[in-house]
């Protein structure tokens, strides 16, 4: 196999990784992508470089599809694009792209850091949490509350129907954090039965108005934990925050395979609806915690500014 067709495969293999939950979290996947996308560059052949931009657009358009709510593809695949589509050769593309890639995975290794600490910070000693999903930044803040000596007790859901709860309980449970499992709709009772103080949660995507797109449940749990005055962080990287939401795209709701909820063989006749990611509105977020500091809902479009204005978007 010539390196142009390994490389075309690698491409292949990480968008299929991506698209079946292989490779899951928002900022592993972008991490992916963007080496991914390193990959493919190193793997062109020839000295035509307006080609090889062209061919890179086509190779970030592929792998962005993988999961369309997952906005932190897309910006990853813009971040290595931005500085790489102005250069004027072909090794210096390549160079670039790999520099760029990088670059965008460092960024994910350290925004986490820095997440873990101001999550953490707004917990207290003897507080019972609950979470929902599989979020490394939100379990990080969890995980660094209990390492500077902070007793908590973490209610983590299942959440079905992939239930990645099972990958958050071990994970804070390996760390030595006291973790129980519940199912979905016990939310309402453990957040009013155990007196939860705050719930601690991942993003998938942030829009311009201060509305989360997360794990489906979200806004019921959230909701929920509103009705009871109990505060909903969302620990979110700064590449969660979607640039588009300014010009009025909306991030779009991944719907997937029926069977991952039943084998539709064991209901005849009956529809199967999976829409995996749902809307949560502005006010049922208290804060997002990002890599930056503390952010309130309404604050969200002049931070978007701020943080991606001027900057160009290749898909």
């Amino acid at each position: 196999m010539n390196s142009a067709r390994q490389g075309s495969a690698v491409l292949l293999s990480v968008r299929q990784d991506i698209a079946s939950m292989k490779t899951r979290g928002a900022g592993e996947i972008g991490k992916q992508a963007a080496l991914a996308l390193a990959g493919a560059a190193e793997s062109f052949q020839g000295n035509d470089v307006k080609r090889l931009r062209a061919d890179l657009v086509e190779a970030a358009k592929l792998l962005s599809q993988a999961r369309p709510t997952a906005v932190s593809l897309r910006n990853a695949l813009n971040f290595v694009l931005t500085e790489t589509m102005d250069e004027t050769s072909v090794p210096g593309a390549k160079g670039k792209t790999r520099e760029r890639a990088e670059a965008f995975a460092k960024r994910v290794n350290e925004a986490k850091g820095e997440i873990a600490k101001r999550g953490a910070a707004l917990l207290k000693d003897g507080q019972a949490i609950l979470t929902h999903c599989h979020s490394t930044a939100a379990a990080g803040a969890l995980i660094e509350a209990v390492r500077q000596g902070k007793r908590l007790r973490v209610f983590s859901t299942e959440t079905r129907p992939f239930r990645q709860g099972l990958i958050t309980s071990r994970m804070l449970r390996g760390a030595g954090v006291d973790v129980t499992l519940i199912v979905d709709s016990a939310a309402l009772h453990v957040l009013e039965s155990e007196r939860v103080a705050a719930m601690v949660i991942g993003a998938d995507a942030i829009d311009a108005d201060g509305s989360l797109y997360n794990k489906i449940g979200t806004r019921l749990i959230t909701l929920a934990a509103r009705s009871l005055k109990v505060p909903v962080y969302v620990c979110a990287e700064t590449y969660k925050f979607s640039p588009y939401s300014l010009e009025g795209e909306e991030v779009a709701i991944e719907v997937r395979a029926p069977a991952e909820i039943v084998d539709p063989k064991q209901l005849p006749g009956v529809k199967v609806h999976n829409p995996v990611f749902d809307k949560t509105p502005p006010g049922q977020v208290s804060k997002y915690v990002t890599e930056r500091g503390l952010l309130a809902p309404r604050s969200v479009a002049a931070f978007i500014r701020k943080e991606f204005g001027g900057a160009k978007r290749w898909i």
